[in-house]
């Protein structure tokens, strides 16, 4: 993030896309352990499938609360975005 243009579009453009970034990763990631858990119910390997399943969701967790920091940081850059443009123009 540039110190002079904090709050540019830009700026908040690029974090709206590291958030969607971090949301198509954790779908990606959580469709993969989903694939893993069906493999175990279908063999029939029960502890395979609560060690998988707790560690997708730990995981999976984390990255859409992630995700949802970046996209209010995001938004906290809009308004800010907003009040600024609104102060250039009461001057």
């Amino acid at each position: 993030i540039m110190r002079d243009s904090a709050f540019s579009t830009k700026q908040i453009f690029l974090i709206r896309k590291i958030a969607g970034i971090y949301l198509i990763f954790t779908t990606i990631l959580f469709s993969f352990n989903l694939l893993i858990v069906i493999s175990a119910v279908v063999r029939g390997r029960s502890e395979v499938l609560l060690k998988v399943l707790s560690s997708t969701l730990i995981s999976s967790l984390s990255y859409l609360i992630t995700s949802l920091i970046a996209y209010i940081v995001a938004e906290m850059f809009l308004t800010g975005f907003k009040l600024r443009q609104e102060a250039e123009f009461t001057v």
